[in-house]
């Protein structure tokens, strides 16, 4: 196993998770400045994705990460309790280093 995959076998962060009922609820340290935005959605051939305009960031923990793009999964990548649900957004943002953090908002009917 190569070294970068090694890694990823040890992560105990990695997608997709199952968060279980009793996890403790620790919100981030993060702040949303968000602004409207004209769009371009298009199939990239995995999912429906909608790429944003510059404007729009998170801080997380002191570090700004500006909102690239967003894209869905049905059913959700992520489950809780062993529960997913029919859909599943992911804002993808990326700091100035390159770094991403990327939220997962999981819908329900």
């Amino acid at each position: 196993m190569s070294p970068d995959f090694a890694t990823c076998a040890q992560g105990t962060e990695q997608s997709p998770i199952d968060i279980p009922a009793s996890a403790p609820l620790s919100p981030a340290n993060i702040t949303f400045q968000y602004q409207p935005s004209a769009v371009n959605i298009f199939n990239n051939g995995h999912t429906i994705q909608v790429n944003y305009d510059q404007g729009s960031s998170i801080t997380l923990d002191g570090t700004r990460y500006d909102l690239v793009q967003f894209h869905f999964h049905t059913a959700s990548e992520h489950a809780i309790a062993g529960q997913h649900t029919p859909l599943e957004i992911h804002f993808v943002h990326r700091n100035a280093q390159g770094g991403l953090a990327v939220i997962g908002v999981l819908l329900k009917s």
